[in-house]
């Protein structure tokens, strides 16, 4: 329901697609340059392995997460720069206005210092997870996850609330854990999204292209074959992909325009967004000691 909901949004608005399309696109430039040069440099650096092997493995690791530091706050900063874009013109259709697309990046241009700090700051601690989910043994993981649900949660509504008011980052931090216990309460486990129905359509697309590219290259002979069909199954796994990207932005951002405006936006209905978190389950061990 909440896909078939945001995907009607979309149907009348295709253009905001292009938000993610450019997402892609300079995430894609920023990992590749990136990892390239790590290599470079972990290339150009085999005489200082050489004298001590235990201090070349430990410049390696920094360097490693230096470097996964480094890509961590672009990547960040990108996404929340064309999420703040594409905040402010879903918006605008939520209250009946539509402005041009050079309009709405000059929004998130605008703010684009305070969108850095706080790409900065959610990079340090997508750093910190990552560390603790290598370095602590069997619960790192475990503990990773619950921090990072934490965090996810509760900065749910950062990006739009410095793209509509003038708070700084760590402001608006605080804005978005208020706005989100005062709406939803802190008994909160974990957010529904559409990614679980869009993993049912690539497992489909993959059962039937994959099949179909051996099939038809058995039976005519050329490899060609076999590229072109598997060519065509990357081009709508990657369509599905954006649109379930999409999905799940228009979701957070009709979730704030129902949390700050106390209204429900268009195309959404007030009983899926009262009921897109999932409570956590009472413990039963607790409540028989207590009681």
């Amino acid at each position: 329901m909440l896909f078939r909901q945001s995907f009607s949004v979309l149907i009348g608005n295709k253009y905001l697609l292009r938000y993610l399309l450019m997402t892609g696109l300079w995430v894609l430039l920023i990992t590749v340059a990136m990892v390239g040069l790590y290599l470079f440099i972990d290339w150009k650096s085999p005489k200082t392995y050489s004298v001590d092997k235990n201090s070349g493995r430990e410049f390696t690791s920094l360097l490693g997460f230096g470097m996964l530091f480094i890509n961590y706050i672009l990547v960040y900063f990108v996404i929340n720069f064309y999420a703040a874009g594409l905040t402010a013109n879903v918006l605008d259709i939520f209250q009946g206005q539509r402005r041009p697309y050079q309009i709405y990046i000059g929004v998130a241009r605008k703010k684009a210092p305070t969108l850095f700090f706080y790409s900065a700051i959610a990079a340090t601690v997508g750093v910190l997870l990552q560390y603790i989910a290598e370095r602590v043994r069997w619960v790192g993981w475990l503990i990773s996850w619950f921090l990072g649900t934490l965090w996810s949660l509760g900065t749910l509504f950062v990006v739009p609330i410095i793209i509509t008011s003038e708070s700084g980052a760590p402001t608006a931090i605080k804005q978005s854990v208020k706005f989100f216990k005062t709406t939803w309460g802190e008994n909160i486990t974990a957010k529904v999204t559409v990614n679980f129905p869009l993993f049912l359509i690539q497992l489909s697309l993959m059962a039937v292209f994959i099949p179909l590219a051996f099939f038809l290259t058995a039976i005519t002979g050329h490899i060609e074959v076999f590229i072109g069909v598997f060519i065509v199954y990357i081009l709508c796994s990657l369509t599905v992909a954006v649109i379930g990207s999409f999905a799940n932005s228009l979701i957070n951002i009709a979730l704030f325009y129902f949390a700050a405006y106390r209204q429900v936006p268009p195309a959404f209905s007030a009983d899926l967004l009262n009921s897109i978190f999932v409570p956590r389950k009472p413990n039963r061990l607790l409540q028989k000691l207590r009681g």
